[in-house]
């Protein structure tokens, strides 16, 4: 289970600028969570708070009964891994390569693991259906096909929480609903805990247990999906 209790979000150096207060929630072990809201509305922020790039100004995070808040980075990426929007900007490694560093805090040198491990590797391209693109350099993909690597360097990091920022973004139909069926399997088989962010709510919303709706200066918590209704959500945002 992971709780969000009465985080409040935003920039210290800024002199304590709050976007968002008193920011609760909770998942449970196979929940994917929708975060929503319009452009520059904090979204980003609150899952870099979650991960721990940007301290909350207030409140904790509960992942097991444990406060993980400011737990150390390396204790944290064995907890949290996040696909940020952007993909890196590497010239010379592969896709393989890019994937690989997901394992970061699982490969070390001389050890027999490592050869399982990158064989979960691959069977994690084959299952994402990009095994042509294992040898490819990543800086001469497409924009789509990079986010379809970032996905699995994300998932081969194997967390118990996963936080996706705009992973939709540059994705064809297709590969959209492909992407999240890939996500849902590893959510409900593996009883991962997804939070991903996004404005493709047509094709999003079927793959989600929860709803987290941010506004200007508000939120609302959607605990069961079927409270939600797009229809009211966008007379409410336009």
């Amino acid at each position: 289970m992971f709780v969000a209790q009465n985080i409040s979000t935003g920039f210290k150096k800024s002199n304590n600028k709050i976007l968002h207060q008193s920011v609760n929630f909770e998942l449970n072990n196979g929940d994917f969570m929708l975060l929503i809201g319009s452009n520059g509305i904090g979204k980003s922020t609150l899952l870099k708070t979650i991960l721990g790039i940007y301290p909350p100004l207030n409140g904790k995070f509960i992942f097991n009964n444990e406060d993980i808040t400011f737990l150390q980075s390396r204790k944290k990426s064995k907890l949290i891994s996040m696909m940020l929007p952007n993909s890196p900007n590497v010239e010379m490694m592969s896709a393989f390569e890019v994937a690989m560093t997901g394992l970061n805090n699982q490969l070390k040198p001389w050890n027999s693991e490592n050869q399982t491990m990158q064989n979960k590797l691959k069977f994690e391209f084959e299952t994402a259906g990009i095994s042509q693109l294992i040898n490819q350099k990543f800086a001469e993909l497409s924009d789509g096909e990079k986010q379809k690597v970032m996905l699995i360097r994300c998932l081969i990091q194997d967390t118990p929480i996963l936080l996706l920022d705009e992973p939709l973004a540059f994705l064809d139909y297709q590969s959209k609903i492909q992407f999240l069926n890939l996500l849902s399997s590893k959510c409900k088989n593996e009883n991962k805990i997804v939070v991903l962010s996004t404005h493709d709510l047509d094709v999003s919303l079927p793959f989600a247990t929860k709803i987290f709706a941010l506004k200007k200066t508000t939120f609302t918590f959607f605990e069961n999906k079927d409270n939600f209704t797009l229809s009211d959500y966008l007379n409410e945002t336009a």
